[in-house]
């Protein structure tokens, strides 16, 4: 008889508590509806095409943090194929002619939780300054041991001359 009214009364706080949880989520997700992140505003904007991010790679050849501006097609080929050994997927097409390709790669990571996001893009004459994090799982953050390659490719016009990059870190844990 008790073990009945314990299970009873265990399957209610389970119950309460998940729903309690999803309206909780319901408010997070609603708050990232209303406020956009800096790459879905510089999407919608213009300034900007996304080619793949955010992306991990678990397979790559991208293995430190690099910063590229890509100006031609063969290059943009060649860091799309490897940024991603395992993805097998065509690239999309650029015309090199009025866009360049933006590819950060944050190098080899020993876990899963990493990231890269974009602060901000802004503008000043023909120069783009593009302002990220990279984002880094705090040391009790429940992860994934595995090596992992976080990334991101986007297509700029090719009005800027200069494209400058400044980087911020933070942790976080993320799923």
């Amino acid at each position: 008889m008790t073990h009945k009214i314990l299970a009873t009364l265990l399957a209610f706080l389970v119950v309460a508590c998940h729903s309690n949880d999803n309206g909780r989520n319901k408010e997070k997700a609603k708050e990232n509806e209303e406020i956009p992140n800096a790459l879905e505003t510089a999407v919608k904007q213009g300034l900007i095409q996304v080619i793949k991010c955010p992306a991990v790679a678990g397979y790559t050849t991208m293995e430190v943090e690099t910063k590229q501006v890509i100006t031609d097609e063969n290059n943009y080929l060649h860091v799309f194929a490897n940024s991603d050994l395992n993805l097998d997927e065509t690239p999309p097409t650029i015309d090199f002619t009025q866009q360049q390709v933006v590819a950060l790669h944050l190098g080899l990571k020993p876990s899963s939780g990493y990231k890269l996001e974009f602060d901000n893009f802004v503008v000043k004459a023909s120069t783009l300054n593009i302002y990220y994090t990279e984002v880094s799982p705090p040391i009790l953050c429940d992860v994934t041991q595995a090596i992992t390659y976080p990334y991101c490719l986007i297509a700029v016009n090719n009005q800027f001359t200069n494209i400058e990059f400044f980087k911020s870190d933070k942790q976080q844990c993320s799923r």
